[in-house]
């Protein structure tokens, strides 16, 4: 099987502040609207359909195929446009696209591999997904910290492997939303046995690394699939209900929400979080029958929590993640940017003490995500974008050299 490359309509597009559509912020290196199309204009619509939102737009071309022509329309115009697959990412090595198989869902799923120029075998650095629902494939997206990581790792002599989960990127299967926690465990431990058998990796020298979700991952399997050593940034060993909670009253603390408005709303999220995460509700069920809390649902939508469905969060709920951490034998790095706004220190303390031999570092002026920000009111108003800091690179490099 040969997964089918999908298209793009070479644009980098973000949400406005105000009024219709996409506002164009870049033209990517290559991209065939680069003579007709100006950045700061704003899409409105691909084949006369509105788009109001990025998923709008990857749906979208999610449907089309290589060869067709679509109509995107801006404001200033209208352009037919022949789609062309998306071309690879940038790499001072060289990039490889592969698929794996999962044996137990019936589809395949897209590998991302990138590898030194110097011949193999290589060690390699199995970056997990973090929470964010899209494929961990940046061709266009050229300041994405895991982009700007996989970089990093490849000009020093590591390989690095990115498996998309299903529905996103070229991947096959239904949209990651709609799966479970157990499907997702699924998905990596067919990655693993994908890992294994490629001729240009040196199975002895595996290495995993994670952040926020992704962290929780290694977690889980670093000693079940047996890493040689492992990373992990802003990834927490709290029950998932807590560390959510503990994330909640942290943000609104940021945006300085009043103490008593705060405390009114901190007790009805715990109340729903509990039935849902804890108790196995939906948060439909829970809202129709106490509609006080309403007001602090959050991402307590419907069936999801998080955009993903509830069951994935109640079945990482129920899993043991400090039993599983304290289970692997290797050296682990615990990094933390000291203006996570997501995590605190308390997670990162948690990760610490389950692991059997933990190295923990921090890092002064860096976010979630990896970027440098001058204090916590811009780690919290800018999610993405901005520069990144390579001092967690650099110490990920070398703590996987010396173990």
């Amino acid at each position: 099987m040969v997964l089918r490359r999908r298209p793009h309509i070479g644009l980098d597009l973000a949400l406005p502040e105000d009024g219709p559509g996409l506002v164009v912020m870049e033209l990517p290196e290559g991209s065939p609207l680069a003579d007709r199309v100006e950045v700061g204009a704003r899409l409105l619509a691909i084949d006369g359909v509105p788009v109001t939102g990025l998923d709008d737009v990857r749906d979208r071309v999610r449907e089309l195929v290589v060869g067709d022509e679509c109509v995107l329309s801006f404001d200033h115009g209208t352009v037919r446009q022949v789609l062309e697959p998306l071309p690879l990412e940038p790499n001072p090595g060289r990039v490889e696209l592969d698929e794996v198989e999962v044996p137990s869902e019936g589809y395949a799923l897209r590998t991302i591999w990138t590898f030194p120029n110097e011949p193999g075998p290589h060690p390699v650095v199995w970056l997990m997904p973090s929470a964010n629902w899209l494929s961990e494939e940046h061709t266009q997206e050229l300041w994405h910290p895991t982009l700007k990581l996989v970089r990093a790792l490849t000009e020093r002599g590591f390989a690095t492997l990115r498996v998309d989960r299903s529905g996103v990127g070229d991947s096959e299967g239904p949209p990651c939303v709609d799966t479970d926690f157990d499907t997702e465990l699924a998905w990596c431990r067919a990655g693993h046995a994908h890992l294994l058998a490629h001729p240009e990796v040196d199975p002895d020298r595996v290495f995993f690394f994670g952040r926020s979700l992704g962290g929780t991952l290694v977690q889980l399997l670093a000693a079940e699939l047996g890493a040689r050593a492992a990373a992990v940034w802003g990834a927490t060993a709290i029950p998932w209900h807590d560390a959510m909670m503990a994330t909640a009253e942290r943000q609104l603390r940021l945006k300085g929400v009043a103490e008593e408005p705060l405390r009114r709303h901190i007790a009805r999220r715990r109340r729903l979080s509990e039935a849902v995460l804890i108790g196995g509700e939906l948060p439909r069920a829970v809202l129709a029958r106490e509609p006080e809390l309403t007001p602090a649902k959050d991402e307590f939508t419907g069936g999801r929590v998080h955009g993903r469905l509830a069951r994935f969060f109640q079945q990482l709920q129920a899993l043991d993640v400090a039993g599983a951490c304290g289970r692997f034998a290797g050296p682990m790095l615990i990094m933390r940017g000291e203006l996570d706004w997501i995590t605190g220190e308390d997670d990162a303390a948690s990760v610490v003490a389950a692991a059997r031999h933990p190295t923990f570092r921090s890092f002064a002026g860096i976010d979630h995500l990896m970027h440098r920000r001058e204090d916590m009111a811009e780690a919290s108003a800018h999610i993405f974008g901005g520069d990144f800091d390579p001092a967690g690179a650099d110490a990920m490099i070398e703590f996987f050299r010396a173990s």
